[in-house]
């Protein structure tokens, strides 16, 4: 294409089409082919390559086929899809490919299996050659047809096997393996795919570069920092590595560069698959003891939830103190609880030089609540433990308290638990005035190491 040009690129360098001319020969692909050709030379039977999604095994099975081409001994054919309904359909298929003949023509299962043995003896004996089968997606293959390819394999002569099977599959076809121990006995090359380190990572991009460009030198595209993005980000995979190469390549066009550095690869990684992002508290000066409220709103649900598996644990509770600040010119403010089924809602007061701003949108969580020590929260409705809720109203202009309680509530935690984490967990930030202010309000804990029961 012709934007290409701006980079001195006669074509697209990352293309994701399993192009044989692209194929890279890492040191872990290039020791597959290796295996792969010598067990086909002399003639072994099955071989099998396993890898994760986009470790190049579609690449690698077309780089066989094209090194294959140029000797008409070694005939090649490919399955792309081996997800057939029943065992007769591969072996229709297989009689078809091998004897150029019509489906008619084999009657029944025992006649194309026939017509094949005597295909197979004619090319590999009469002729000297091979047939080689090869077969991608091979985690999809049933039992059934697993055991067509077994019988297939048992035509053979006293020194080497008529008909070669090399299956590229992803690693569930093990199962299948482990499942039937006649078929993976015969196996005679079991290779894994791993993903690319971080120089051949590097190579690969280069070479790619090299095979597209128009210049005799290609351009350097992407500094070392962004080379390590692409790593990182890929973990190695080829066909990774070319999606996100490909989207910096088109980044760079538009944005009219010449080079690539960290910064482009992670916004196109970021473009390609967005995270999710966690939504962060907002913190108001002087309402330092209602971000603390509502931390342990959202973190009690969660921590509670990794340990319900424990059921059977013994289970205790630690008092959770406000922190106040010596800066805090804000103080909070109450709504009255009009009946015992509606909420308490807790919620900043309206300063007068403008409107509150909107706070997070926290889920309405049971927390129990101490008594507050205040003489402004005294009375018969605060005496003893109250399930209450709290919540985020900004938008009333609600009475203020004159100073915010001393204790927020209780926290369920579990054992082998430390007030360490606690602190973290709670404040969002570790202080030494966090631990001992949550040691000052719970005196029955004598180790803050370990909380023992």
């Amino acid at each position: 294409m012709n934007y290409y040009k701006l980079l001195q690129l006669e074509r697209e360098p990352f293309s994701n089409s399993p192009d044989p001319e692209y194929f890279f020969q890492s040191r872990q692909h290039l020791t597959c082919l290796q295996k792969l050709e010598l067990a086909i030379r002399l003639k072994r039977g099955l071989n099998v390559v396993i890898g994760n999604v986009g470790t190049g095994k579609t690449t690698l099975c077309r780089e066989l086929i094209r090194k294959f081409a140029q000797e008409p001994e070694i005939e090649t054919h490919l399955i792309l899809d081996p997800s057939f309904n029943a065992p007769s359909e591969i072996l229709k298929l297989l009689f078809t490919q091998f004897t150029k003949a019509s489906e008619r023509d084999g009657s029944s299962d025992a006649q194309m299996k026939e017509a094949i043995k005597q295909y197979l003896f004619y090319k590999g004996v009469d002729q000297g050659g091979a047939v080689v089968l090869i077969i991608d997606e091979g985690q999809k293959i049933s039992a059934a047809c697993l055991e067509i390819l077994r019988e297939l394999l048992n035509y053979e002569t006293n020194t080497y096997k008529l008909l070669q099977i090399i299956i590229f599959a992803q690693p569930e076809f093990e199962g299948l393996l482990a499942a039937h121990e006649n078929f993976s006995d015969r196996i005679n090359v079991l290779h894994h795919l791993a993903p690319m380190n971080f120089a051949d990572t590097c190579r690969m991009i280069q070479y790619r570069l090299r095979i597209s460009s128009s210049a005799p030198k290609p351009l350097n595209l992407y500094t070392r920092p962004a080379l390590w993005a692409i790593y990182r980000s890929s973990k190695g995979y080829p066909r990774r590595i070319v999606h996100l190469c490909h989207q910096s390549v088109l980044a760079m066009i538009i944005q009219n560069r010449s080079r690539a550095g960290w910064a482009l690869i992670r916004s196109c990684k970021q473009r390609m698959a967005p995270s999710a992002r966690k939504s962060r508290p907002i913190l108001l000066a002087g309402a330092t003891a209602l971000v603390a409220a509502l931390i342990v709103v959202a973190v009690t649900p969660n921590y509670l939830s990794r340990h319900s598996h424990q059921q059977a644990a013994q289970r205790f509770k630690v008092a959770v103190p406000a922190i106040q600040e010596p800066v805090a010119q804000s103080r909070l403010a109450a709504l009255p609880q009009k009946n015992p089924e509606q909420p308490l809602l807790v919620a900043l007061k309206q300063p007068e030089t403008g409107p509150v701003p909107d706070l997070p949108h926290q889920n309405s969580t049971t927390v129990q609540q101490t008594p507050d020590s205040s003489p402004e929260t005294s009375g018969p409705a605060n005496s003893g433990l109250q399930e209450q809720s709290i919540a985020s109203e900004p938008s009333q202009a609600l009475p203020a308290l004159s100073e915010p309680p001393r204790i927020l509530g209780e926290l369920t935690v579990m054992p082998g638990d430390t007030l360490g984490a606690l602190v973290y967990k709670i404040y969002g930030t570790y202080r030494n005035r966090h631990l001992n202010a949550l040691i000052e309000a719970n005196p029955q804990i004598p180790d803050p190491n370990a909380i023992d029961l």
